[in-house]
């Protein structure tokens, strides 16, 4: 297995000797897929600090005897080298051990250490708070450096709110990705100042290609986000289901507006609008 670089056990039944048994053989791994694998534990990350030091790309997503506190551990035990060679992390659904005792700093280590991370998706990590978000934007920030990101996935992480926007506007320069679906509280209803802060995070991402704001936007934003979408002149993909303040002119307008776009899904809101429509 000495030659082995990709490893992919997505929801085996392989045990966690097993686990670790593959990974002490295979010094050269620089992809590890254990999604939905229940054996592994934080001693599989442990067995990761000292066996791979190439590892670019680790997906830990369903594995309930992992918790982000696990993976936050891990991540301050790597040497500089091996941090920065890290490109994708992947933890959807992941719960925090100490629920009562979270430290805001927990996301710190996420956007410091691994200085080079492309990609990172918490979907569904219910516990992953506004402050935890903000600390690790202002702790970036602090060192004067953007950051490499270009898939960021927060979608269900259910205690995220638009406090957000403001310390995250203009240190995701490289995001080309954002998903946001599914946070009903994000945004509150019909709140000026939520859709000023959104739009104006929005225009700090010169090359965002899709945007899932599904379930999320509610009735919040309004014609206006579409006008600043429109101007992003690599977006291909946008989803907006439930957004009942936008008008059909508008999705027409904006349509027309973004000659990239391919995926536009705004299915709910249409039916919204219908509804509304009807209605006066």
């Amino acid at each position: 297995m000495a030659t082995l670089t990709t490893l992919d056990l997505r929801c085996s039944k392989l045990d966690s000797r097993a686990i670790i048994a593959i990974i002490q053989n295979a010094p050269r791994l620089r992809v590890i897929n254990l999604k939905g694998v229940q054996s592994v534990t934080s001693d599989v990350l442990s067995h990761l600090v000292t066996c791979c030091k190439d590892l670019d790309s680790l997906d830990l997503s369903g594995c309930w005897d992992v918790y982000i506190d696990d993976v936050r551990s891990y991540i301050e035990t790597l040497d500089e080298k091996a941090a920065a060679g890290f490109k994708v992390l992947r933890l959807n659904g992941l719960h925090l051990r100490n629920e009562g005792l979270i430290p805001t700093e927990l996301l710190n280590h996420f956007f410091d250490e691994l200085c080079n991370l492309e990609t990172l998706t918490l979907q569904g990590c219910r516990q992953i708070s506004s402050n935890m978000l903000i600390s690790a934007c202002e702790a970036l920030g602090s060192q004067t450096r953007k950051s490499t990101i270009r898939h960021l996935n927060f979608s269900g992480c259910i205690s995220l709110r638009a406090d957000i926007f403001p310390a995250m506007s203009g240190l995701f320069p490289e995001l080309r990705y954002l998903e946001l679906a599914g946070v009903p509280g994000l945004l509150q209803e019909n709140s000026q100042s939520d859709r000023t802060a959104f739009n104006r995070f929005l225009e700090t991402l010169p090359k965002l290609e899709k945007l899932d704001i599904e379930e999320t936007c509610g009735t919040c934003l309004d014609d206006s986000t579409l006008r600043i979408l429109a101007r992003a002149t690599n977006l291909t993909h946008l989803q907006i289901g439930f957004a009942s303040k936008i008008t059909p002119g508008a999705m027409i307008d904006f349509i027309r507006d973004c000659p990239t776009l391919r995926v536009f899904e705004a299915d709910v809101s249409i039916i919204l609008l219908i509804d509304d429509m009807l209605t006066y």
